[in-house]
């Protein structure tokens, strides 16, 4: 591919051309289309259409000044910016077609203009970034040289100066945003690429057919190629047989390639992991005209992995037949390598919770079998001594000391009563020794003694076998925290426990006829500081342990808290 003329300018006989359209940026430079004496005029003509077309699309405004500051030519970005149409801006200084109603004497912009205009016969450029009150963006003015070596009669006709007007608004804000890069990340990729979505699909609508002098050509493909090759993002063009026809320097630099060595070849010898067939599938839903935004895995040189977001717009020429295609490619690789790291992360978080979780179970159970075994005997021991001293010592001690004695057994066995219940709110022993169903039984039993106006409905219909082991202490945990926050916040009359195995899963079902509350994040964080291990911990336990975790809630209507886990199905049917 020559240098000078990049493969995008080279079009198929299929291509029809575009109907003209008025735009002072794209009249003539004199030469009437049917007095074209050049050899090459239909070809110049085309290139200076793509460019101008191009112009048009870009997001900034761009404008041929005069030696005066005076528009010569503008694109259409104005109009997008709200600053009147281009026929408007032609002979208005730039400054009021910026500020059209700026009276200010020391406006920053028409200080910066006046002085840089004087000197650009002595310079090549000037730059000047302003947050700018009137239009409410942050701006950034570039005024380039048009040229110095061109005649008067060309400069008169090419304009003396180039001035590029960006809204560089977002550029300013990203210092900001660098902390939600997760989030925002994504927004800006997809603003961005809407963007360049509206720009590219301008390329297709504001194309004019005319006939331009060969000295106008060379201008307009050098700022075309000086445009396309500055793009951010990657430019790609295929045609109807899937071979690249164009890409300009940024979407070669990201394959690691230099452009010449990409054109001509296969779309789908750049992918990684995509098959023929899923390609062929993209391609047609490409030809029925589908513009939806999609992911790849490009292959780099030396194997080198690039994530890209490409945003197609399919190519149709007068008769509705698919010539091809061009599409957007933004750099996605660093966004996906954070998703991933994000994932692996939560990965080890949700590891390391299960395992803590796992670690508290084990010291409960530790804790609460020294507290058994060890002082509670010590104390059952004791007890039986002082027992056993009062028996021998009864007709030998005078009764005020043997009344002294008898009133320390009371307070054995009920520090001994104390120890078991501690112990058995640590880790009952009935779990381990009967399991989850007799456990269930028991704690409400207990329950309902303890409080005794609220009615509780246990139904178990499942066999103790059909409950794995590793799920039976989270069931436990479940119910026992449930049970004790509906006690303490729910003001329930009735609350249904049921524990079911219908022979797809273990489902466990909590309901009471409370008051209800909203379900959100922060009643979730209240109830872990508030209620124990609360909402958020039933829900990861529920979680870690392979099941489905759903609470519902409505404020005076009660709630209900449903954890389902697949693939315990039962070793018999519950239902004989």
């Amino acid at each position: 591919m020559e240098k000078d003329k990049p493969s995008v300018h080279k079009r198929s006989t299929e291509d029809t051309p575009i109907p003209p359209q008025p735009n002072p940026m794209h009249e003539h430079e004199g030469v009437p289309p049917e007095k074209c004496s050049f050899p090459a005029c239909d070809h110049v003509q085309r290139v200076k259409e793509e460019w101008l077309y191009t112009a048009d699309a870009l997001p900034q405004i761009v404008c041929l000044l005069d030696r005066a500051g005076v528009v010569i030519r503008c694109n259409r970005t104005i109009e997008r910016w709200g600053l009147g149409s281009v026929e408007d801006a032609v002979g208005r200084s730039l400054h009021s077609l910026l500020h059209p109603a700026c009276t200010a004497a020391n406006c920053e912009l028409d200080g910066f203009l006046a002085a840089h205009l004087r000197q650009l016969a002595d310079a090549t450029e000037g730059k000047f970034q302003s947050e700018d009150a009137i239009l409410g963006r942050h701006l950034d003015v570039q005024l380039c040289a048009h040229s110095h070596s061109r005649p008067a009669s060309q400069l008169e006709q090419a304009g003396f100066a180039v001035a590029v007007v960006a809204d560089i608004s977002d550029l300013k804000k990203s210092a900001l945003e660098l902390q939600n890069l997760a989030e925002d990340l994504e927004k800006r990729v997809e603003l961005r690429t809407a963007q360049l979505m509206e720009a590219n699909s301008k390329l297709y609508q504001e194309v004019e057919v005319r006939h331009q002098a060969e000295a106008a050509l060379r201008i307009s493909r050098d700022n075309y190629q000086r445009l396309v090759d500055t793009m951010s993002e990657g430019l790609a063009i295929r045609d109807k047989n899937d071979r690249i026809t164009y890409v300009n320097d940024c979407m070669a630099r990201m394959l690691g390639y230099e452009p010449e060595e990409l054109v001509g070849r296969q779309v789908l010898e750049l992918l990684a992991d995509t098959s023929p067939e899923s390609w062929a599938s993209r391609t047609a839903q490409r030809r029925s005209g589908d513009v939806t935004p999609y992911v790849l895995a490009f292959k780099g040189r030396s194997g080198r992995l690039l994530w890209a977001k490409v945003s197609p717009r399919p190519v149709f020429d007068a008769n509705g037949e698919y010539s091809g295609s061009f599409a957007v490619v933004t750099d996605m690789t660093e966004r996906v390598q954070i998703e991933m790291t994000l994932r692996k992360s939560e990965e080890e978080l949700r590891q390391l919770s299960a395992q803590v979780l796992s670690a508290q179970e084990k010291e409960r159970k530790r804790i609460a079998a020294e507290l058994h075994d060890g002082i509670g005997q010590t104390l059952s021991a004791i007890k039986f001594s002082v027992e056993s001293t009062v028996r021998q010592l009864q007709d030998h001690i005078p009764e005020q000391d043997l009344t002294l004695l008898q009133n320390i057994i009371p307070k054995m066995q009920g520090a001994i009563e104390e120890v078991r219940q501690i112990s058995m709110d640590l880790r009952p022993s009935i779990l381990d020794d009967l399991g989850i169903v007799a456990t269930l039984s028991w704690f409400c039993r207990e329950y309902r003694s303890d409080f005794q106006d609220l009615e509780l409905m246990l139904e178990t219909a499942t066999y103790e076998e059909d409950v794995p082991a590793e799920l039976k202490v989270v069931i436990f945990r479940i119910v026992q925290e449930a049970l004790n926050n509906i006690a303490k916040h729910a003001s329930a009359q009735r609350v249904g426990l049921k524990l079911r195995n219908n022979g797809l899963a273990l489902e466990l079902e909590i309901v009471d006829d409370g008051v209800g509350f909203e379900v959100t994040d922060v009643s979730e964080k209240r109830s872990r500081v508030e209620g124990g291990m609360g909402l958020v911990s039933m829900r990861e336990r529920a979680e870690y342990s392979g099941g489905q975790f759903q609470l519902r809630s409505v404020p005076g209507q009660g709630t209900r808290i449903w954890v389902s886990w697949p693939q315990a199905a039962a070793k018999h049917d519950t239902a004989n």
